[in-house]
């Protein structure tokens, strides 16, 4: 799966990109430095992700804005998953932590929008840690399967 670059992370892209994906429509945003290297790990060992998980490489999370993920669930994806560096691991000093502040603020407006907010996942993860990624990923493509009955 091609990982998207920065240069691309625009909401446009997301509302207006038809993305090829079987249901549940995965979309995550991943970090550069951590949530990258789990990624590469994965694909350095010969095993398998998810295919129907969007992938868009960020910076750094911090740069996730409210809105962003917001739309995205407006716009037809299922669920979000975010992945970064461990805390206190952040290359930009604390914009995972900052990441993470706006998820929680995220998860209680679309709680209140009466959208289930288990639909949005924050993960920290190590770039050594590309098997256990593939799990994640895998649990909460079955979590969103549940929760909208596919």
């Amino acid at each position: 799966m091609k990982i998207q670059e920065p240069e691309v992370f625009k909401l446009e892209y997301i509302s207006n990109q038809k993305l090829n994906l079987v249901k549940p429509k995965i979309l995550g945003f991943i970090c550069n430095w951590c949530g990258y290297g789990a990624i590469e790990s994965i694909t350095m060992a010969k095993q398998q992700y998810p295919t129907n998980v969007k992938l868009i490489r960020v910076l750094c999370s911090g740069k996730i804005e409210r809105k962003l993920i917001l739309e995205s669930l407006l716009n037809g994806i299922d669920g979000v998953i975010i992945i970064t560096c461990n805390f206190g691991n952040c290359h930009y000093m604390d914009g995972n932590v900052q990441c993470y502040k706006r998820v929680e603020a995220i998860k209680n407006l679309v709680q209140d929008l009466g959208i289930d907010n288990r639909r949005i996942k924050f993960q920290t993860i190590r770039a050594s840690e590309g098997d256990k990624l593939a799990n994640i990923l895998t649990d909460f493509i079955n979590e969103i399967k549940t929760l909208l009955n596919y």
